[in-house]
């Protein structure tokens, strides 16, 4: 993918491609010397736009998931979304992932954006003055994400971040998908209804749970749609079993759940980090025990991710 504003990153080697006006999206990770594209690239912005947004790069997402009834309340007042799902009666994902950022710095190893939402432009709805600054730095482990997100405003403000992150299966040029291995991070199942939101149940015991925790999980083997709560060393890693190329994921303690998702189709995998539970404000659960996070007024909070390619 190439656009004539994208911002490159080149050192260490590795090669990372971001969009400022697709949401500081991270729509490419390679490391050419191991033959390696870890995450699912568009062709062009336009190709990625008419197929599906979520589906490319590393979309961010705020809020993360659903909300059911696109509404919920806090502190007396209504936050109220566009029901963007209608099929489900919800609010999907947001629309940062489409927001244009403003470039502020950019070098070979370093890339920093900024999106701020205002009393005049605000964002979508939402009822809060905020500044969400995107880092990338690439470092010779890969390349490490930090989003700073602060409240502008003069009211508590509800937060709460996730990322569409899809990678490319298989990763490595001429791999096999059947090759590809996923091992995950994960604690209890999280059950949902037909509608995706979380029925109230967990479960310590689910199908698959060992391959999924031991790396034998074969992702292109599966419909998957899962969500899970994080454990620790709260990490990601997708190895290609025949070169020993692995990608690893990891995220900060601030996430608190995983979605996992590839729909049936057999050339990506989405491995979501986020810091609540999916519809975490209507949820059938107490809010402060699945995520729920308030910045005061001038309050703010740092979020990472690190992406790395290596060669067991």
């Amino acid at each position: 993918m190439h656009t004539n504003d994208g911002l490159t990153l080149l050192a260490y080697g590795y090669e990372a491609e971001i969009c400022p006006e697709r949401g500081a999206n991270l729509l490419r990770l390679a490391c050419p010397e191991l033959k390696t594209d870890a995450l699912r690239t568009p062709l062009s912005i336009e190709n990625m736009v008419q197929d599906n947004p979520y589906l490319w790069g590393i979309p961010i997402l705020f809020p993360p998931n659903r909300i059911s009834g696109a509404s919920f309340t806090f502190q007396n007042r209504v936050y109220r979304w566009p029901m963007n799902e209608p099929d489900t009666g919800c609010f999907l994902h947001g629309t940062i992932h489409q927001t244009p950022f403003q470039v502020i710095e950019h070098t070979n190893t370093r890339a920093t954006l900024i999106y701020q939402a205002t009393a005049n432009k605000p964002y979508l709805f939402f009822p809060h003055a905020f500044t969400m600054r995107v880092n990338y730095a690439l470092t010779p482990q890969g390349i490490v994400q930090k989003i700073l997100i602060r409240n502008d405003s003069l009211q508590d403000m509800p937060v709460s971040i996730g990322f569409h992150t899809t990678f490319r299966i298989p990763f490595v040029q001429g791999g096999d998908s059947e090759q590809v291995r996923l091992q995950l991070s994960c604690g209890r199942e999280i059950l949902r209804d037909a509608h995706y939101l979380p029925t109230g149940e967990m479960l310590e015991h689910y199908e698959d749970q060992e391959d999924y925790r031991t790396g034998r999980l074969i992702p292109c083997a599966h419909v998957i749609s899962r969500h899970f709560e994080m454990a620790d060393p709260r990490r990601m890693e997708l190895t290609d079993a025949a070169t020993g190329i692995r990608i690893t994921y990891e995220a900060g303690d601030m996430y608190r759940y995983w979605m996992v998702y590839n729909g049936g189709n057999r050339e990506f995998l989405c491995v979501e980090p986020q810091t609540w539970i999916n519809n975490c404000p209507n949820a059938p659960f107490r809010r402060e025990e699945t995520g729920f996070d308030v910045l005061p007024p001038g309050g703010e909070k740092t979020y990472w991710t690190a992406l790395s390619i290596d060669k067991l």
